[in-house]
């Protein structure tokens, strides 16, 4: 059953950690109150990219981690 474009956005927004801003763009919450970093998903190169200092310098962060990982476990629930 396809459900309804803005039906299925409320249901991933619910789902998943973050908000979804853009397509492939969804700002996290940072380890300090009040702060924020965008993940992006880039899909002709199949990765992420995150706008803290993390991935930054080891071009990898939690922040990407922790999203991703809510991606693939409730990917299974819908």
């Amino acid at each position: 059953m396809a459900m309804p474009n803005q039906a299925l956005i409320d249901l991933i927004i619910e789902k998943f950690d973050g908000e979804i801003m853009e397509d492939n763009k969804w700002r996290v919450d940072g380890s300090k109150p009040g702060t924020h970093y965008w993940v992006e998903w880039h899909p002709f190169h199949k990765h992420y990219s995150c706008g803290c200092k993390g991935y930054a310098f080891r071009k990898s962060c939690r922040h990407i981690k922790k999203l991703s990982e809510s991606f693939r476990n409730n990917l299974h629930r819908i």
